[in-house]
């Protein structure tokens, strides 16, 4: 575990990743050693526990992202319920009055910016995963 900041990073895949890459290549290199070559398919050493790390990577701000993006959803949501509520009582018409001038001075401000960060977000993971796609074909 790697404490940074406001999050720990939990290492122990990595490093599982890198210590079987290390086996691969000790393997490889008493393979050359003995025999001249090593019989494994070349870039199979470093792909698949590179490509593994990165989407699991991946996977995680995806689903970051999608809770992010269920939390605008849903107080988008409570305010719609609460906005919709049909009331004769003078009490709660004034209560729902100042609701909806909070929800129209300050939540909306508020939910418009962490849009505009989801929508960075989700930008971002498009280029990387296009990246990476892109980088696939080439290998």
């Amino acid at each position: 575990m790697v404490p940074l900041g406001l999050i720990l990073l939990n290492c122990h895949q990595v490093n599982h990743q890198l210590q079987q890459q290390f086996s691969c290549y000790n393997h490889c290199f008493k393979n050359i050693s003995k025999e001249g070559s090593c019989k494994r398919p070349p870039g199979l050493h470093v792909a698949v526990p590179v490509k593994e790390l990165t989407t699991s990577i991946l996977d995680y701000f995806v689903l970051r992202n999608k809770e992010h993006d269920k939390d605008i959803c849903r107080s988008f949501d409570e305010m719609s319920t609460k906005l919709s509520q049909v009331t004769d009582v003078t009490a709660e018409i004034v209560e729902l009055s100042n609701y909806l001038h909070i929800c129209s001075s300050q939540t909306m401000t508020q939910l418009l910016q962490e849009i505009q960060n989801a929508t960075d977000r989700l930008m971002f993971l498009l280029q990387v995963c296009c990246y990476f796609s892109s980088r696939e074909k080439d290998v």
